[in-house]
């Protein structure tokens, strides 16, 4: 099962998704290997076109939130939370 980052690397094609594609085919990856893969979702744009998708999706969230009768306080917290799942780090 991919990620969608891993997923958009992958369709980027080029050597790195060559690379990523030949270290995700090993049976177990040892940290090294987790560790270049995740350099290579980076290069070959897995996390930004993630990053697009979540934004896109916010903002289509926030919208449908714009449309719908709810109390100011509710909606505040939705809104709040929406941003969170979107934004947050780790």
């Amino acid at each position: 099962k991919k990620t969608l980052p891993v997923a958009a690397a992958l369709a980027a094609g080029g050597p790195g998704a060559e690379e990523l594609s030949a270290l995700l085919g090993t049976e177990q990856l040892e940290e090294e290997g987790v560790a270049r893969a995740a350099v290579l979702v980076e290069a070959c744009g897995g996390r930004s076109a993630a990053q697009e998708e979540a934004d896109r999706r916010l903002a289509s969230a926030l919208a449908a939130l714009e449309g719908v009768s709810l109390a100011e306080r509710p909606c505040e917290e939705l809104v709040e939370i929406a941003h969170f799942v979107v934004e947050r780090e780790f």
